[in-house]
This record gives structure tokens, C-alpha cells and sequence, in this order.
């Protein structure tokens, strides 16, 4: 018996269905009642809903299609079911018969089956060939028996190559295939007597939320329906037979057609049209394909008293105006959206779009108490795009209402449907430690394995361990590669330095043997021993074991055995399926061999499509897909990511999929296109009080107005809705202002108001000066003057004012984001770098050469300097270079003799105290630098000159990069003490604010060759410093650094150029350029 139940309310469905199990119910208490469901979000509401009705929901088995009729199939005849078909065996039968394409029909896949990555496209067009080969079982039967036939069904020259493919499989079985063993089973229902017992089915079939399924499919029901009670539960948008209803394009053909324009009827409902393609085939199916017994409808306008949406003395809201005329079928004037029952957002961003969806829900829930979570449902064509934007925004109270803040709302929510890719962590970490194994082991991939919270602990690491691992990789300059053989089977030479191999060794040596340079001991032992076990036995072992290719069930074993050694095994709930998944690979019917690329890209597809079952209506709000609630009422119905582009999808097939040409599409096809849409009209109809759209309407980056996707244009085409657009920024005066509407835009957000407020308190906002105001207290300094400052720290005061403020006084340091480690080996040294390793190689040269020789080595073999015979090549200059600086050093030291013990000095000077250690000769100070001298080197070996009454020299390169000495000359007491004095107040002012003196400025400034040129010079420099420099003959420039660009945001550099500066370039600079003139030597001299 065939029984359709149609209503334009799911609830009215269910109301059917209960009837139906209270007066009908099963033989046996042991029986089961079965559903043939689409999703699992249907499974969860009809079970919730059975248990609320009957006390229990018990006894009950909710399948799939694909299940639900092979288990009939086995049921009647279990000599019919085979998994031989099945799409998955499919596909690695499909890429083990891809392997031989001798066959003359198979010629045209040669030109792409070759070349690189052969593997990897053989499987890719084995996946793409078993989806199509699982669609021609169910909807192109004659397409199947046709080519069985020795015939073709189309011209198309793929079909050639394709009929021979099925039939080299189907020759390796006698199976049916799954579309002739379903045509067997349903002959066979239809010629044996009704109701026979013989067939162990079920006593009754309940198909619920179902909206569309193939012919084949429909017969198979039609035919248990002479065995069993089968009820099909059928939501309709409209209450009269639709079927018929053609969308304008199609009237505007018939039209044409006629030449008559009063033989076609009057267009009804657009919506229904436009919208509801595929529920009218479906429609059309049913009745045109068997008989039904019974027929049962409940149809009731929407917002009548059963419903949440309104009672009887409430005028008819926009929603309900529109459900109802879906339900009649006919449409007359657009209706008027006078309240918030359908809202239309227009966003920046998907981000933009979840805050805005907070807030509306935030109004919803403030404004209805009756309201609560487990009654919004919130969907997006793909919700995946919005994971990450969802927790950044409902996460921000904290989900523990103990420790949430009580001005901010907290949300429970759960992401239902989610792929297994990104809900089992444990998956992903194994997808990318496979990634890993076949890569160039570059140090940041090999760590963020590493630092993953299901990996670090396997090997005895904490986070502590994992910071000591981060200074030892940075310090033995790990940049890629196992080791040198790695490389050389990358095409590239066999060169140690900067691998994994040669980092790890100089590890061990540092643990081993003290006063090396990198020195490991105590509890940093530990951390060595997990990275090292990390390193050598997961990563370098299995990356030889994987570099082969290898069959499917030597795969598996090798998989597991990877996954009990480095995966944590206390995550019991995700490390089962992540085992089912790799044991079912060694259950595939293929013998070949596979390299680990094809495993991979397997493990991924399979992660995608397997989708998780939790948080399905666990009574809060639910995030999900399209698909899987879909027909499920709520109050509150929110869509996001309503693009245009983005939703309805486009039906996309291969380009040899026979069924995807122009003039195939049947009656019951897969259309992703229509599907969408109808889906898109299934949510206004489940809406019961608020129907929530939102799109990306504004471009973020020039705000210019961007469609929305063509469902909601002609949902415009119908209502009068006008989209919303909200604020690039939640903390936007829009939402603040006295003229803001408070209808239209309302935040809940306090953090957002504090903002706002703070924006139109301040006027630096809309002057965009300096982003700091005032001075800050002194007691921000580590050393104060009243406790004695150190000389160091003038001297490094006074190498960079600004920068030392930000740095030391600010405690604003950008260096570890500037100076990330690079993934691949160096080919040039940055200029601090190479500054750095210059001094190392001068000072060696002065100690000796045995000293220099043993110096360089190191450098070749850490890795700390330019590899390979460039490297060589780069060395060997930087050491000819040495020598000339060398020797007018040691020329140097003989006239200034020999070092003497530092003595401690005791400053006291008006400002305050100066103290510290002082680094003299007998008969002078010598500060060098194998490097271009700059403005800071000559104020530091100033600022040390005036320590003592001897001379002070500085050997430096000149701009020719040829040595060059500079020496000062002593000083009086007086005039020492009173320059010290100037420069320890120009630092005690800089502890309370940034200093007017910009070093570089007020050396271009005193060294100008022309007076009148000395501002422009200086301008120069300031806006080098600032704003950084450009070469525009290369067209490359240097940024500043990042410390300076947040100083003077916002500054012109003109303002720079001040009073100010100009007295700290005279009282402090001047003195150094005059002294530096009255005395200069040079090394030719």
C-alpha cells in the first residue's frame, strides 16, 4: 500500500506520522519501523520528535537511500548484493584498469595519462570516473545496457573510451550492477502475489523529508508498496497542483512557439517557478509513475493559531504574507517588509557577517523571551568558510559561564555536519605529516607537526620543550632538507649544512661537550631526546619507508603502526574513525602498488566526505549546511554567504560526462543548481517567525556594492526588501551617533561601544598625530639616574634615541616578527648578520690566524654562513677584505700599547650619576667595525671618549669600503664633564617621552657641505628613517623599521624638523663633527 502524505508544514507531516504508528501499529513489539531519510539532522528531529509523542523513541532504524534499498536487494534475493559497484571500489578498480591502456579504444587517454605526476592524475580520473559510473547505474540504465550491447548512446567520442572501461569491469564479475540489480528486485516484487511473506521486509517503510530521488528509485518504492506499508511524507509550498507552473523563460518560449499570446495562462507564483524546478518534477514523478492507494493533505494557511509565528489579533507579518501566497500559488503586488520578520543583510565580509548575525540575535533574544537557542537554526551554502569566523566571534565570552564576562552574552552553539577533515584533529595532524614526509622538510612545516597538541606529548615534550626546540633550530640555522642526500635527490647538491642531520649533530655536540658556543643541559636534555626521536625515527624512518610505492593493504599496516607512534592515543572518540578509515583501505579490491601522493589525496577525499553526527538540535544553536536541516522548522531561520557566484552552485560535470551534455537532462537528474534553490525555498517555508538573509554586499576593500545571489534578487522581485548594509567595523559611529536609526542598526557589543567612544573622544583620531599623548612616568625605565646609570646604557641611548624609547622605555620590540627564520638556505646575509659574523671573523684575525682558520671552518660547517661554492667564493672576499682593516688595527695598537684591566668610574654630574666599566689601552681607547661607519658609531666612541682625558680612535670603512681611522683628541675635565651632563639629560627626558633628536638627521645636518643645504639634508634623512628608503633604479626599497613606522604614524616629517632638534644637533652633534675634523688619519697616511 502506497500512501502520500503532502502539507506545506513539516510539523502537519509529523502530526500524520504519529497517527499513523498510534493506529497502526507494528505485528510484534520487536519489530522496526524503518525511515528512509536524507540527512542527519532529519534523523535527530524525527527521533527527538517520536520521543516527545510516545514517551521513547525505540525499535527504529533511519537509513539513507543508498542503504536502505541494497538492504531490501539482500532481503529479497542476497544473491543480487554486491558491493562490486560501489563507488569507492569503483574508483580503485577503475585506477588499476587505467594502468593498461593498450586497448585502440583507450587511445585518447594517452595524451593525458603521462608525464609528471602520473599517479596522481591516473587516480584523480578514476575518482571523477566512478561518480559518473555511479550515476549511470541509477539514471542512464539504457545508456548501461546499450554499450553491453556492443552500441553507443551519443556521438560524443568519450563515450568510446568509456563504454570500454565498464565493460572491462563488468567482465571481472557476474554481479549485476546496482541499477540491474534493483530492476530485478523490483520485476520480481511486481510479479509475485501481494503481501507475500516469502520477502523478509519490513512491515512498514515512512519516507520523510525526502524532496526529490531517482525514477528508479521511485519504482523500487512503488513496488514495495504491493508488499508493505509504504508512506511517503511530502512537503508542498503550494496547496493546489503545481507542476504545471513554467518559469518565465519557459512561457516566453511558449509564447514565441504559439504566436498566441491568450493561449498561455497568466504566470502564478514567480517563486514557485523560479524556485521550485525540482519539486515540481518530483511531483510530476509521483503521479506519472504508479498508482497511489491512499492520499492524505493538511494544509493550513501559515500564522494561524497552531503556529509560534502569531495569533489571530496579530496583523500577518512579511513572512507569513509570503508563505501564504506561496500556498495559494498566486501572487499579486510585492509585499510590503514593514517589521522584522524577513531581514536582508548586506556585509563586508564573512567575518562581518557573524558579528552582524550576533547582534540580530542578541535583538531576537532580547526582544522575544519566549525565544531560546535551540530554536534558530543558522545556515550557509558552505558552512566550512565560516568555521574559523564563527569561534573568533561566539567564542569571545567564554563558553564556561563561570568565567564569562557579565556584560558580554555567552553562546552554546555547535557546527553540525561537519567534514572529518576539520572536526578530528588527529586526522589533519596525519594528512600533514604524510604531506610532510614527501617534502623538502623545511624547519617550520617539521615543527608545526611538531607543536601540535596531539603530537608534542607522544615524545615526552612540554611547552617549554617546544620553546628550547624553536632557539636550537634558529641558533644551528635548520633551514630545509634530512640531509645532504635529501638534497641530492632533489637534483641539488649534496651540501649538509642547514639540514635537519647537521643541525641535530651540532644539538648532541652542544649536550655533549660544554663551551662549543650551543649549550644543552639539565631539563633541556628531555626536549633534545623528543626532537631527536621526532626527527629520526618518525620523520626520516617513515619518509623512507613512504618514498616507495606500495600496496593498499601494505599502506594500511604502515599507517596504523605511524599513527600508534606519534598520535596521542588517550582521544579515543577521534582516533577510532581515523582507524576504521585506514582499515577499510586494505579491504580494497586492488593489488597495485600506490606511491604515497595517491594515499594522501585518498585519505583527504575520504576525510571530506565522511561527515561527523554530532551537534545535530542538541539544544543550542546550530551551525550547519544547507542540506542537512533542511524541511526541519525554526522560529528564527538565519542564511549567510548568500553571494553571488556562490549560491545556487553551478552544475559542474566533466567534460566526458555523457549525462552533463547538452540535451541529456532527464526527469529526476542531479541538478546542484536546482537543489539549491528549492533548498533556498524550503527555509522561507520553515521559517516560523523570522527569516534571516545575509551576503557579502560590500566590497572590503573600496566599498563599492556587490550583488547578491540571484535567489534573493528575485525574492526582491517579490517583497519590497531593501538590504540593510552594515559598517565595515562594529565599533562604527553609525551605531552610536545621535542620528543612528535605532531600528536599523543596534550593537550589543561593549567592547565595540568602548571603542567607538574612545574614537570620538579623542582628536588625534581625525588629526592622526602622534598615537601616544603626553609624557609617561619615569618609573617605566628599568635604571633611573637617581640609582646610578650605567654608561652602557647612554651608549646605547645614543646609538638611537627613537628606537630606544620604543624598544626600552615602551618595551615594544618588533624583532622576532622581522627577523623570521627563512625556510631555505641564504644566499646574501642581511646587513645585521653580516655586520655580526664580520666582527667575529675581525676579532679572530686579531687573536691569530690559527685562531681565524678555526673560526672560519665552524662557520663553513654550522651552517651559520653562505653554502656550497658560492658560499666559498663570498668567504674568501669578506677574508681579503679582513686584512687591510686587520692591519691598520695592529698598526694602530702600537702606538696606543697595550690593553689595561678595566677600571670602574663613579660620574657625578648635575643631571646625576654615571657609572660603569671602562675598556682602555695604555695610551688611548680603540673602537673598531669591519663595516661602513655610520652616525652611531662615531657618537658612541664620543660618548666613551669622554669617560677618560687620552685619546680615542675609530677604525672603520669608508663609503669606498676601504679602511679609514678616526681619532679624537682629549679633552679637558670640564668640558667632558659638561658634554656627559647634556647627553644624561637628553636621556632622562627621553625615559618620559621620545626625544627630538633623530641621529641621522642631525649628522646630515652638521656634515652638510653647503649651510643651505643642511635642512634639506636633514629632511632627507628624517624621511629615510621614517618612512624608509626607495632605489629607484632597481625599484626595490627598504621599509622602516617597525618600531620607528608606529613612533611617527601619522607624523609629517616636517614636523620633525623642530626647534628642538635643531638645539639637540647643535649642543650634542655639533661638538662630535668639530672634533672628528680637527683630527682625521687614514690607514694610507
Amino acid at each position: 500500500m502506497f500512501t502520500l502524505h503532502t502539507s506545506n508544514k513539516t510539523e502537519n507531516l509529523l502530526a500524520h506520522l504519529n497517527k499513523v504508528l498510534e493506529m497502526q501499529p507494528l505485528s510484534s513489539p520487536f519489530s522496526r519501523d524503518v525511515f528512509l531519510i536524507q540527512s542527519q539532522g532529519m534523523e535527530r528531529w524525527l527521533s527527538q520528535r517520536l520521543a516527545d509523542a510516545f514517551g521513547v523513541c525505540a525499535n527504529v532504524d533511519f537509513l539513507f537511500p543508498g542503504k536502505f534499498y541494497n538492504q531490501i536487494a539482500q532481503a529479497i534475493d542476497p544473491t543480487l548484493a554486491s558491493d562490486f559497484f560501489e563507488r569507492e571500489q569503483l574508483m580503485w578498480r577503475l585506477d588499476a584498469r587505467l594502468r593498461d591502456l593498450s586497448h585502440a579504444e583507450l587511445a585518447p587517454l594517452q595524451t593525458y595519462l603521462q608525464g609528471d605526476q602520473l599517479a596522481i592524475k591516473r587516480f584523480g580520473l578514476a575518482q571523477q570516473l566512478a561518480q559518473v559510473f555511479d550515476q549511470y547505474q541509477l539514471m542512464r540504465l539504457d545508456l548501461l545496457d546499450r554499450w553491453q550491447a556492443g552500441q553507443t548512446f551519443t556521438t560524443h567520442p568519450a563515450e568510446i573510451w568509456q563504454r570500454r572501461l565498464w565493460l572491462d569491469l563488468i567482465a571481472d564479475t557476474e554481479h549485476p550492477h546496482r541499477g540491474q540489480a534493483w530492476l530485478r528486485v523490483i520485476e520480481r516484487l511486481k510479479n509475485t502475489e501481494p503481501n507475500n511473506s516469502d520477502f523478509a521486509l519490513p512491515e512498514r517503510i515512512s519516507v520523510f523529508g525526502l524532496t526529490t530521488m531517482p525514477p528508479l528509485l521511485l519504482d523500487f518504492l512503488h513496488a514495495l508498496a504491493r508488499h508493505t506499508q509504504v508512506h511517503l511524507y511530502l512537503m508542498q509550498p503550494c496547496q493546489h497542483y503545481w507542476g504545471d507552473i513554467r518559469s518565465g523563460k519557459q512561457m516566453r518560449i511558449e509564447r514565441l512557439q504559439a504566436e498566441q499570446l491568450e493561449q498561455i495562462g497568466d504566470i502564478r507564483h514567480p517563486l514557485l517557478s523560479l524556485l521550485g524546478q525540482q519539486g515540481r518534477e518530483f511531483q510530476q514523478m509521483i503521479l506519472e509513475r504508479g498508482e497511489l492507494d491512499w492520499e492524505f493533505d493538511s494544509f493550513e494557511p501559515f500564522g494561524d493559531a497552531s503556529d509560534d509565528a502569531c495569533d489571530d489579533s496579530t496583523p500577518r507579518s512579511a513572512l507569513v504574507q509570503l508563505q501564504n501566497s506561496l500556498l495559494e500559488g498566486q501572487h499579486t503586488d510585492k509585499i510590503a517588509v514593514q517589521d522584522d520578520s524577513i531581514q536582508l543583510v548586506s556585509c563586508h565580509s564573512p567575518m562581518r557577517e557573524l558579528e552582524v548575525l550576533k547582534d540580530a540575535l542578541l535583538k531576537q533574544l532580547d526582544q522575544n523571551p519566549s525565544l531560546e537557542l535551540r530554536d534558530i537554526l543558522v545556515m550557509a551554502p558552505d558552512i566550512s568558510v565560516y568555521e574559523p569566523f564563527i569561534s573568533a566571534v561566539f567564542d569571545s565570552a567564554s563558553s564556561n559561564t563561570q568565567s564569562a564576562s557579565p556584560t558580554q552574552p555567552t553562546f552554546r552553539y555547535a557546527i553540525a555536519d561537519r567534514s572529518l577533515r576539520s572536526s578530528n584533529e588527529l586526522l589533519d595532524t596525519l594528512i600533514n605529516l604524510l604531506n610532510l614526509l614527501s617534502s623538502r622538510f623545511e624547519w617550520h612545516a617539521v615543527l608545526d607537526v611538531l607543536e601540535r597538541e596531539s603530537v608534542y606529548p607522544r615524545f615526552d615534550l612540554d611547552a617549554d620543550s617546544l620553546a628550547y626546540i624553536r632557539s636550537w633550530v634558529a641558533q644551528t640555522h635548520i633551514h630545509w632538507g634530512r640531509d645532504g642526500a635529501h638534497r641530492q635527490q632533489l637534483q641539488l647538491p649534496a651540501l649538509e649544512q642547514n639540514t635537519w642531520h647537521a643541525g641535530l649533530s651540532q644539538m648532541m655536540w652542544g649536550f655533549v661537550k660544554q663551551g662549543t658556543g650551543l649549550e644543552i643541559e639539565g631539563s633541556a636534555a628531555q626536549a633534545l631526546g623528543g626532537l631527536d626521536a621526532f626527527v629520526r625515527e618518525v620523520l626520516f624512518d617513515y619518509a623512507e619507508r613512504t618514498s616507495k610505492p606500495l600496496s593498499l593493504q601494505a599502506w594500511s599496516t604502515l599507517l596504523l603502526n605511524l599513527i600508534d607512534k606519534t598520535l596521542q592515543d588517550n582521544a579515543y572518540q577521534q582516533l577510532t574513525p581515523l582507524r576504521d578509515i585506514l582499515q577499510r583501505l586494505a579491504q580494497m579490491p586492488s593489488n597495485e602498488s600506490y606511491p604515497l601522493s595517491v594515499i594522501v589525496r585518498w585519505l583527504d577525499l575520504a576525510a571530506g566526505e565522511h561527515k561527523t553526527s554530532q551537534g545535530f538540535l542538541a539544544g543550542q544553536l546550530t551551525f550547519c549546511s544547507m542540506l542537512p536541516m533542511r524541511s526541519i522548522p525554526f522560529k528564527m531561520i538565519a542564511i549567510l554567504g548568500l553571494n553571488d557566484g556562490d549560491f545556487p552552485k553551478i552544475d559542474r560535470h566533466p567534460s566526458f560526462d555523457l549525462m552533463g551534455l547538452a540535451g541529456q537532462f532527464r526527469q529526476g537528474d542531479r541538478s546542484a543548481r536546482r537543489d539549491d534553490r528549492y533548498q533556498f525555498l524550503d527555509a522561507i517555508l520553515s521559517a516560523r517567525q523570522t527569516l534571516y538573509l545575509s551576503y557579502v554586499g560590500q566590497s572590503i576593500k573600496t566599498n563599492d556594492d556587490l550583488p547578491p545571489s540571484v535567489v534573493v534578487s528575485e525574492l526582491r522581485d517579490v517583497l519590497a526588501l531593501t538590504p540593510l548594509k552594515r559598517p565595515l567595523h562594529g565599533f562604527s559611529q553609525a551605531y552610536f551617533s545621535s542620528t543612528a536609526s535605532p531600528k536599523a542598526l543596534r550593537t550589543y557589543q561593549p567592547r565595540a561601544a568602548r571603542i567607538a567612544q574612545a574614537f570620538a573622544q579623542s582628536e588625534r583620531f581625525k588629526q592622526a598625530p602622534r598615537w601616544w599623548q603626553g609624557a609617561i612616568g619615569a618609573q617605566n625605565s628599568d635604571e633611573t639616574p637617581s640609582a646610578g646609570l650605567l654608561i652602557e646604557e647612554l651608549v646605547r641611548f645614543a646609538g638611537d634615541p627613537p628606537l630606544y624609547f620604543m624598544q626600552n622605555i615602551m618595551g615594544i620590540r618588533f624583532d622576532d616578527v622581522a627577523q623570521q627564520q627563512s625556510a631555505s638556505e641564504p644566499f646574501a646575509l642581511d646587513g645585521l648578520e653580516n655586520y655580526h659574523l664580520n666582527q667575529r671573523l675581525l676579532a679572530a684575525k686579531l687573536k691569530g690566524d690559527a685562531q681565524l682558520n678555526a673560526l672560519v671552518e665552524r662557520l663553513r660547517h654550522s651552517g651559520e654562513w653562505l653554502s656550497g661554492q658560492f658560499g666559498d667564493i663570498k668567504l674568501d672576499e669578506q677574508l681579503s677584505g679582513l686584512q687591510a682593516i686587520a692591519a691598520l688595527i695592529e698598526d694602530t695598537l702600537t702606538h696606543i700599547g697595550k690593553a689595561q684591566p678595566a677600571n670602574w668610574l663613579e660620574l657625578d654630574l648635575p643631571a646625576g650619576r654615571l657609572n660603569g666599566w671602562r675598556q682602555h689601552h695604555a695610551n688611548g681607547q680603540l673602537h673598531y667595525r669591519y663595516s661602513k661607519l655610520k652616525p652611531k658609531d662615531f657618537v658612541q666612541a664620543w660618548l666613551w671618549h669622554l669617560t677618560g682625558d687620552q685619546p680615542t680612535w675609530l677604525i672603520g670603512l669608508d663609503k669606498n669600503n676601504k679602511p679609514q681611522a678616526y681619532a679624537f683628541a682629549p679633552l679637558d675635565q670640564t668640558e667632558r664633564m659638561a658634554q656627559l651632563n647634556n647627553w644624561l639629560q637628553t636621556y632622562q627626558h627621553n625615559v618620559t617621552e621620545p626625544s627630538a633628536l633623530i641621529l641621522e638627521a642631525a649628522w646630515a645636518y652638521v656634515s652638510a657641505k653647503k649651510p643651505e643645504n643642511a635642512e634639506r639634508d636633514a629632511l632627507n634623512a628624517m624621511r629615510d628613517k621614517v618612512e624608509g628608503t626607495k632605489d629607484w633604479a632597481s625599484n626595490t626599497s627598504r621599509p622602516p623599521k617597525a618600531e620607528i613606522a608606529l613612533l611617527y604614524q601619522g607624523i609629517m616629517v616636517d614636523e620633525l624638523y623642530s626647534d628642538a632638534f635643531l638645539t639637540l644637533t647643535e649642543q650634542l652633534i655639533t661638538p662630535i663633527w668639530q672634533a672628528l675634523n680637527d683630527k682625521e688619519t687614514s690607514a694610507n697616511d
